[in-house]
């Protein structure tokens, strides 16, 4: 960190007009698509906020406006970036810890565990230094939130992101985020440059850049993991005969079983996640509706329908809306079926059956 002279800067005359000013933050909002960081977290047991402050750094990296801040009545220089995050104590309290910036993902998320865990169990935050540009985040994800804005006390001037839960839709994942800076760093063209980045160059190409630092070990175990994969879907396959085989056989037919079969044999990997992920979504939804006390036929039960008619249809069956009442019938007239979707929560399979009689055309 060094001192510099705004005049030989691009920002002389926002360091004029804003140094002294009495609110100099400025608050952008903007609704990012994160289906790639939530799939890429549950496949490879990353933390999702971990994924989310690594893309950040990674754009806030590659742009020079990240490298200036004014402190104090100064404007200062800065050669290394580290992203802040607020971490829960285990005495109930919260501290703060710096993660220093790394174009490595896996250096990244080494160094998230290992220092969010001495936080967490020091109860002592841990800071970096006054050579890095710290750029705050703060993560609200229990709860949806719209935005956040004058996060400000007049002395903490770094940029800061903070954000809820994200919210599921359909077959997406989206989370509002509010990125707040200091108007003498930057102006708002370049802030909003970050958050396009931050979609477009972050989030969007984060499964890529994952996938080519993979080596040799691990793409053999991947290969060994399609192996499992297919040795899985056998078995799968194999159960649902056992256990349902008779009843689906006279009610719909062996050629309707034999393709459905074949279906899910050639799921590949990518969209067997999707379809369990879409199974448990629908399972979180009809939890969520029937502790609410909703109807089947509001717009929870509409949103169910769609989200089990698209789990139906992802093995590439064609979709007949009265099959899937039939199907939905199933639901409460077996014991094994009701089970399943009441293991958590009585009422389940019977709002889901009501919901797709009423919605399914």
């Amino acid at each position: 960190m060094r001192e510099v002279d705004p005049k030989s800067t691009s920002r002389t005359l926002a360091f004029a007009l804003w140094m002294k000013a009495p609110m100099p933050m400025v608050t952008l909002m903007k609704t990012l698509d994160v289906t790639a960081l939530v799939r890429l977290s549950r496949k490879r047991n990353y933390k999702f906020n971990m994924l989310l402050c690594w893309c950040i750094g990674k754009a806030a990296a590659g742009m020079e406006d990240f490298y200036l801040l004014p402190v104090g009545d100064k404007l200062m220089q800065y050669d290394r970036l580290a992203v802040n995050m607020v971490v829960a104590t285990r005495d109930g309290g919260i501290a703060t810890c710096d993660i220093p910036v790394s174009s490595d993902l896996k250096q990244f998320d080494r160094d998230y565990r290992k220092l969010t865990r001495q936080v967490r169990e020091s109860g002592e935050s841990y800071e970096l230094g006054e050579d890095y540009m710290v750029i705050g985040t703060s993560a609200l994800a229990g709860y949806e939130i719209d935005g956040a804005v004058n996060i400000y006390a007049g002395c903490y001037n770094n940029p800061f992101l903070i954000w809820g839960k994200y919210r599921k839709t359909w077959l997406r994942a989206k989370l509002p985020v509010s990125f707040q800076f200091h108007h003498t760093q930057m102006d708002g063209i370049p802030a909003a440059e970050f958050l396009e980045r931050l979609q477009r160059e972050r989030l969007e190409q984060l499964i890529r850049s994952v996938k080519d630092t993979i080596g040799a070990e691990e793409r053999k175990e991947i290969m060994n993991d399609e192996q499992k994969f297919e040795a899985f879907k056998q078995r799968a396959v194999a159960h649902n005969a056992e256990v349902y085989g008779a009843e689906i056989r006279a009610k719909y037919g062996d050629k309707e079983v034999d393709e459905a079969n074949a279906a899910v044999m050639h799921l590949s990997r990518e969209q067997y996640q999707e379809w369990t992920d879409l199974g448990r979504e629908i399972q979180e939804r009809l939890e969520a509706a029937v502790r609410a006390g909703l109807s089947p036929e509001s717009e929870a039960g509409k949103e169910v329908c769609a989200l089990h008619r698209r789990w139906l249809t992802l093995t590439g069956n064609r979709y007949d809306p009265a099959k899937h009442r039939g199907i939905a019938e199933l639901y409460v007239m077996d014991q094994r079926f009701t089970a399943y979707y009441d293991k958590h929560l009585p009422g389940c399979a019977r709002f889901l059956r009501d919901a797709v009689v009423h919605w399914a055309k």
